[in-house]
């Protein structure tokens, strides 16, 4: 079923200054409750079709996005009213199109839109204008099995494997540059070869930086990539997650709490939505015992710095370097909405 797209406006009722991150105990069916402020918002003009959920991006030109439609699937949209400003390239096998584009990331050092389209193999490039999108390269991989990607820079891509041995990749078209096992537990016990962390992942190119968080844990970790060495900085767990290990990986407890859903990051803050649904209620009947989602802000030191309520339950959801707006998808029944949120100032 196709899905409907709106845009929402929403206005930051105040500024956020950096806590203390011991000031408030994190405890995972409470931290809905300890939000700083509420962001709320209206909605703005123009519909936008996806046939699914797709990711979103901020750049100077517009929104970036890859909707699941037959026809012009990588689409620039106009941040004041929901316009698409360009559509380009289609689903299908030819030499510029995508087969079956699953993820996607903006860098914004040299303006360039990256594409997984996992049907090919292939990471593909696009140059970002106002006028939309010029193709610069593909790179193609070999037994590697993506989960998530960002683009290093015209020529390398970073990418967050899942099976086999998860790890985190600088690829490009000669191959795998640089290497680093992904572990959110170092724990003998847990296997690896045939499970994954169902992680993502964002990057800083002016610092250098990756983040991840976890969607099943409340997991947060920072690496550094200078000189094409990928070095882990730091990592946390911002509330203690409840497991046991059995056949090589890990059981939740059913009526624990997830992780977190979404991650983005501006110039200076890491911006993670926090949806407060124990596993049993992810897994039977998300959508209608979804109530509220928060925004949960952490500085590049993994520092809490705020949390916000959000008014609608924004899902992907992007921000722009300066803090000042959030545009998210919203997903309510078999509607989306792209909303834009100003944040941090």
């Amino acid at each position: 079923m196709k899905e409907f797209i709106t845009i929402l406006f929403l206005t930051l009722l105040a500024a956020c200054s950096p806590n203390n991150p011991n000031q408030k105990e994190m405890i995972a069916n409470k931290m809905l409750d300890q939000y700083d402020d509420t962001l709320k918002g209206e909605i703005l003009s123009n519909p936008f079709f996806s046939k699914r959920t797709t990711a979103l991006f901020t750049s100077p030109y517009g929104l970036l996005t890859v909707p699941i439609l037959s026809k012009g699937v990588v689409q620039l949209i106009d941040t004041l009213n929901g316009e698409v400003i360009a559509a380009q390239y289609n689903l299908g096998k030819g030499p510029d199109e995508l087969l079956d584009p699953m993820g996607m990331g903006f860098n914004p050092s040299n303006s360039t839109f990256c594409v997984w389209d996992l049907g090919k193999q292939a990471i593909n490039l696009y140059k970002v204008s106002a006028e939309g999108f010029q193709k610069v390269r593909s790179n193609y991989y070999n037994e590697i099995v993506p989960s998530q990607l960002r683009n290093i820079s015209n020529t390398e891509d970073l990418i967050l494997t899942s099976i086999k041995y998860q790890s985190l990749l600088i690829h490009n078209s000669k191959g795998i540059v640089e290497s680093l096992p992904y572990r959110i537990n170092d724990d003998a016990n847990l296997d690896y070869y045939n499970h994954y962390d169902n992680s993502i992942i964002e990057l800083s190119v002016k610092d250098e930086l990756i983040f991840a968080a976890d969607a099943r844990f409340p997991y947060l970790a920072a690496f550094t990539y200078r000189n094409k060495k990928i070095v882990k900085l730091w990592d946390k767990m911002v509330f203690k997650p409840e497991y046991i290990i059995k056949n090589g990986w890990r059981r939740f407890n059913k009526d624990s709490y997830r992780g977190f859903y979404y991650m983005s990051i501006s110039d200076r803050f890491i911006y993670l939505s926090y949806q407060g649904l124990t596993f049993t209620e992810y897994n039977q009947d998300m959508e209608n015992l979804l109530k509220q989602i928060s925004l949960m802000v952490f500085d590049f030191d993994g520092n809490f710095v705020k949390s916000y309520l959000l008014d609608q339950n924004v899902f992907a959801f992007t921000v722009t370097p300066d803090d000042r707006v959030l545009y998210g998808f919203i997903t309510i029944v078999y509607f989306m909405v792209l909303s834009k949120v100003p944040t941090i100032t």
